[in-house]
């Protein structure tokens, strides 16, 4: 039965095309063809349904920001870690950055942010409100950051924080080891 039922949907899509005849024989076999025989009767294939999808709503691109509101959108905008005129150690050159940023990113409208050191940019544009460098030379470093919109132009930046990075260095070994006797 489920037989016939598969045949018959497939002949409905030829159905401009040619007529469908079943016919059953002595074993009770049911046959379908396009070719009428002794004893087929013509099966009737109700016309196919179809749907009208609703009217596609006309495409607006998303409303463009002017730079005016896109500057109203940020309050504060500042590196809390490191903290200004800060000397630290790290053998490794490891300098964790944390922004923060009132209200917080509007990724939605594009918006990245950009960390500079030495005023050379030293991230690409990220979402991220951290962020570790890892093998920064010793010496005293400028960092600063910006956000900056999808065409990049700079909505808001924080003010330079000056950090101090101390590493161990072969010409100074540790003056505190064992003297061998």
């Amino acid at each position: 039965m489920i037989r016939g039922l598969f045949i018959v949907l497939i002949l409905s899509v030829y159905q401009a095309q040619a007529a469908v005849y079943r016919s059953v024989d002595e074993e009770g076999n049911v046959t379908f063809t396009d070719q009428p025989s002794k004893g087929s009767e013509r099966v009737k294939i109700p016309s196919l349904p179809t749907f009208t999808p609703p009217p596609m709503p006309r495409f607006s691109p998303t409303p463009t920001v002017t730079e005016e509101a896109n500057k109203a959108i940020y309050e504060k905008f500042s590196i809390t870690r490191p903290e200004n005129d800060l000397a630290f150690w790290d053998n490794e050159g490891f300098v964790d950055v944390e922004l923060l940023l009132e209200p917080g990113l509007q990724t939605g409208l594009g918006h990245k942010v950009v960390i500079y050191m030495d005023g050379e940019p030293a991230t690409s544009p990220m979402d991220a409100m951290n962020f570790r460098f890892k093998d920064v030379d010793r010496g005293t470093h400028t960092l600063a950051a910006k956000v900056v919109d999808s065409d990049g132009k700079v909505l808001m930046n924080t003010g330079d924080v000056i950090f101090h990075l101390k590493r161990q260095s072969i010409n100074f070994p540790n003056r505190n080891r064992p003297t061998p006797f």
